[in-house]
Order: structure tokens, then sequence, then C-alpha cells
């Protein structure tokens, strides 16, 4: 693995020869497109974590056949506000989180033919980002405040099998399945201690097998 802070750093550590590096966090590095694009040299990488000002480019392009090992991608902090997904590009990522970003754009995630599991952190508005991704099984969510009506997103998701709300993922005392929603749902986590009540109405959640719930009082569970 490799932690820099330091731009001349990264090509070498993407030199073509070192076939046994697998993970990389950067931060304050300022990267640009073409200076992160050095890791696409490495066929071992399997985790990319841009912790704050890694890149602060606006825009950054996963283009086809780059990091075609890649399984995991981390944003956190400020960097890019626009990410786009080139068809062919990233086939084995399984997993994004995005976490106090201002990322406004995700241009192709729908298309990411392994993306399983999302987490997302501190602002509600990147739940957006996915609402075509239908192929996502997971979804964990932290201090985005959600409402009611923000779940229809989660909802539709024919392929979403666990929901995990913690802490301040949601902003209101009642969390309420309505009709048709998450068809596919198996396992429900919560660790939010705004949610005190939970309740399903016919048909919602109707393959739903386990939930935890824990960190605060249950008044209600219908």
């Amino acid at each position: 693995s490799g932690t820099t802070k330091k731009v001349e750093l990264l090509p070498l550590l993407a030199n073509e020869s070192c076939n046994e590096l697998t993970k990389v966090t950067l931060s304050s590095t300022c990267l640009s497109q073409e200076i992160l694009n050095c890791l696409v040299k490495v066929p071992t990488l399997r985790h990319l974590r841009l912790r704050r000002k890694a890149y602060t480019h606006s825009n950054f392009t996963f283009k086809k056949d780059q990091f075609q090992q890649l399984k995991f991608f981390l944003v956190e902090g400020p960097n890019m506000t626009d990410i786009v997904f080139e068809e062919g590009a990233l086939p084995e990522l399984e997993k994004i989180i995005l976490s106090c970003t201002d990322i406004k754009s995700l241009r192709r995630v729908d298309k990411l033919p392994k993306l399983k599991e999302v987490e997302l952190k501190h602002n509600k508005l990147l739940l957006t980002l996915f609402e075509h991704a239908n192929q996502i099984t997971k979804v964990t969510l932290y201090d985005t405040l959600l409402k009611q009506s923000d779940l229809h997103i989660l909802g539709s998701k024919p392929n979403m099998s666990c929901l995990v709300l913690l802490d301040k993922s949601y902003d209101e005392s009642e969390l309420i399945f309505n009709k048709d929603q998450f068809p596919m749902l198996k396992i429900l986590i919560i660790k939010c201690s705004n949610i005190t009540k939970a309740s399903f109405t016919d048909r919602s959640a109707p393959n739903l097998k386990k939930i935890i719930w824990s960190l605060n009082k249950i008044e209600s569970l219908s």
C-alpha cells in the first residue's frame, strides 16, 4: 500500500515494475488528471482513496480500459465535482464511498457492471447521483439527514438487498416503507438515534428477513 502528500512520489509508486502495489491513499497532493493517471500503469491496484485536496481539478474521467482491477474507490473532502466513467472503465469496481464531498455528477455510474455497494456521508444530495444505478445491492448512509420523501430513490432499486442507516442518516422519527418499495430488501440495519418507529405498509419489503436495530429506544415496529 502507499500513502503520499508529495506529488513527486506518485510516478515512483506507479512504476511499471511495482507489481505488488494494491492500495493507494492520496491527500493534499493537488493532482492533475495526467499525474493521477500514472496509477493506470499499476496492474495490481485494487483500492484508490482520494482524501482532502488530493485532486483539485473540477473534472475527472475514468477512461476505457483504465484501472481494470480497481475494486474500491473513495472520495473524501474537497476534490473534483464531476466524475465520468467511460464505457468499459472500471469493470471490476465493487464499492464507492463518497464522504463530505461536493461531487455534483457521476456520469455513467449506472454502467459499472460490478458496482454493488455504496456508502454516502454528510451530504444527502449525493444519493441522487445513484438514482439510476439499479445494479446496487447495498447502501450505507451516515449524516445524510434524509426525509421520508427521499426514500423513493432507494425504495425503487430492484436489486438492493441491504440498507444500513447509521447515525443522523435519517431526520425523522418514523421510518415508513411504502407499498411496492424495496422489493428485494433482505437486511435492514438501523443505528440512527433519530428513528424510534418503523412501519411497513402492504407489499413493502416482501423479502425482508432480518432487522438489526440498536443505539436507541424502539417505540413502534409494525
